[in-house]
């Protein structure tokens, strides 16, 4: 019933950030949107992203830890991929350099 609940508030939170990203492209694109609108879109996503990681946190994360064994922690640190230093990890590097090429060829095409 709660894994339920918890993937629906996935699902929903989700459709609600595609909703903010297209608001946000849209006013980048000089788009008019009402202030009001746009604080209203925001005001809701927190909300209910809040309202969602409080879930998760009371609900959902202690009922994992009841029924999950030292082991089973082991086992999955195990299988989880290595996570890449978000800074100076090898594809950001990569992404930097792209951007610095742009960088350098817009500054020669000006």
């Amino acid at each position: 019933m709660h894994l339920q609940s918890c993937e629906a508030q996935h699902a929903d939170l989700k459709n609600l950030s595609n909703e903010v990203l297209e608001t946000v492209n849209a006013v980048m694109h000089d788009a008019v949107i009402p202030m009001s609108e746009f604080i209203a879109r925001l005001e809701s996503f927190v909300q209910r992203e809040r309202a969602h990681i409080n879930f998760e946190e009371q609900t959902i994360f202690p009922a994992i830890q009841a029924l999950s064994e030292q082991k089973d922690w082991v086992a999955l640190a195990q299988a989880l991929p290595q996570p890449e230093d978000p800074l100076f990890g090898e594809k950001q590097g990569e992404n930097y350099r792209e951007l610095y090429k742009a960088m350098i060829q817009e500054l020669n095409a000006a």
